[in-house]
């Protein structure tokens, strides 16, 4: 539990400091996924990872609001699939892997039509109000994109790779110590 004083502390850091929230983890606890199928587990973990993170920018902003902290990122972390595959009888875990890349990409997608939604918006609101605004056609767009993809490239076949990690490694990628203050409206435990 806080004290007193470490709670006015940290109050005098969001008031006189700016001190900023940059970012928020939704955990979701996959060992309901578990299955003797390996497809099945595959199943049950991109149907929960969807369905429980569409939601996740706007509780992010929904606590913005609520504490008037800034929150820049908003992730997600998973029981680790080692605890969750354990139950599969296969032993090749791949069809667990591309159904979390395939929750990510659908989650990805979902936050960036939000956040387009909202730009929009915004951008509808500026001008609305008499501001002009220049907005980068879609052909300078591409050839930006066109322009820098050999350079991803690259830096992707350099640098993207598999890494082992510790034990220590894996306790420190995923939220512990921490004590629930608030439920979260969108997922109960």
């Amino acid at each position: 539990m806080h004290s007193q004083k470490e709670i006015l502390s940290t109050i005098e850091m969001i008031d006189h400091q700016h001190l900023d929230v940059r970012t928020i983890t939704m955990g979701i606890s996959l060992l309901d996924c578990t299955s003797d199928s390996v497809e099945v587990t595959a199943k049950k973990i991109y149907d929960k990872i969807t369905r429980l993170a569409k939601d996740l920018v706007k509780v992010g902003q929904d606590i913005e609001k609520e504490f008037g902290i800034p929150i820049v990122n908003k992730r997600i972390s998973v029981t680790p699939i080692g605890i969750v595959a354990a139950s599969c009888k296969e032993t090749d875990y791949t069809p667990i892997a591309k159904a979390l890349d395939a929750a990510a990409i659908e989650v990805r997608d979902m936050i960036r039509a939000n956040a387009k939604a909202e730009d929009l918006k915004a951008l509808a609101d500026l001008k609305a109000k008499g501001m002009e605004v220049y907005e980068v056609p879609e052909n300078e767009l591409q050839a930006w994109r066109d322009a820098t993809k050999p350079v991803w490239d690259l830096f992707i076949k350099e640098n993207g790779k598999f890494v082992r990690i510790t034990a220590a490694g894996l306790r420190e990628s995923h939220p512990h110590d921490i004590n629930i203050t608030k439920e979260a409206p969108n997922y109960r435990t």
